[in-house]
């Protein structure tokens, strides 16, 4: 139980990520390379600091603070050598605007457990309950089994959101644990998929495919994809993904159309991202009866029914 592990954020009433008003745990630590990551900021399983520009006042109080000389001004704003860096957090104590911070917070089981009941009565008034996303939950899978565990001997539900990314023996301990899980299909041609995330679709469709086999677990499964215009939008991928379904008797998706936030928090980290295209209404709407007329149970995140 006393086992620490970072955590990226801690978000309170969620309504996106299953069933009522949940809390979702961020972990940190991810092995995919997603080209559109809405968190990049939580790829890294480390410590990571991160640096608001437009909150900089130049004071170069965090260059004075670094004793590893890991950080200079350059273009109005302040520079960070991440491969210097050694983690100190020196230059976030000195940093009085806060262009300076860290979302990068260890927790044990007892002080995250702790957290969560606080929101135990939004929990039961909804039938909300908490989420484990990240990141990768299978990359932190030890730490999430006991979590996972904890929380459901307080009688709070447990969703997962997984990219099914990882050992199947964690998967399905998870599985079986949890009330929900939230499995992410970036997309259903394996070329596309390693071009654009970074590794093919083997590992993540030989586990859900395990998974299926036990019923009590397929009826836990949502699909979640995140919807990129001219990526994975189109009439093709939707027809695959649909064939795949009905032949899995897998009856819910959700459709979570790409936006660009991850841009700016990936720049907070030194990371650089691509910017994509949100699908037009009009291949939302369509997405949306093609999956209907099948009897799956969809659902289009942020938009009106």
């Amino acid at each position: 139980m006393n086992k620490a592990c970072y955590i990226g954020g801690v978000q309170r009433f969620c309504t996106e990520d299953g069933p009522g008003i949940r809390t979702t745990i961020f972990f940190k630590g991810c092995p995919l390379n997603c080209a559109w990551c809405h968190n990049p900021e939580l790829c890294s399983p480390f410590f990571s600091i991160h640096y608001q520009k437009k909150k900089c006042i130049l004071c170069g109080h965090c260059i004075e603070a670094c004793p590893v000389n890991a950080l200079h001004s350059q273009d109005n704003g302040i520079v960070i050598d991440r491969e210097k860096c050694i983690q100190c957090r020196k230059c976030i104590e000195t940093c009085c605007s806060e262009a300076l911070y860290t979302k990068s917070h260890e927790y044990n089981l007892e002080e995250l457990i702790d957290e969560i009941e606080k929101d135990k009565q939004f929990f039961e008034n909804s039938n909300g309950g908490i989420t484990l996303s990240g990141g990768e939950v299978l990359a932190n899978s030890e730490y999430a089994i006991n979590l996972a565990t904890e929380a459901k001997k307080r009688n709070i539900s447990v969703a997962i959101e997984t990219s099914g990314y990882g050992k199947y023996e964690d998967l399905h301990v998870l599985a079986e644990i949890c009330d929900y899980i939230l499995f992410d299909i970036k997309h259903m041609n394996s070329e596309m998929h390693k071009r654009y995330i970074g590794v093919s679709t083997e590992i993540i469709m030989r586990n859900l495919l395990m998974l299926v086999k036990d019923l009590k677990i397929r009826e836990k499964i949502i699909i979640r994809v995140p919807f990129i215009h001219n990526i994975n939008d189109s009439e093709q991928n939707v027809e695959q993904l649909c064939d795949f379904m009905i032949a899995q008797g897998l009856k819910r998706i959700n459709i979570l159309p790409y936006h660009n936030m991850g841009i700016s928090k990936g720049r907070e980290v030194g990371i650089i991202q691509q910017e994509f295209e949100t699908p037009p209404d009009e291949v939302l709407v369509k997405t949306k009866e093609r999956f209907l007329k099948e009897g799956i149970m969809i659902e289009v995140l942020g938009m009106a029914d």
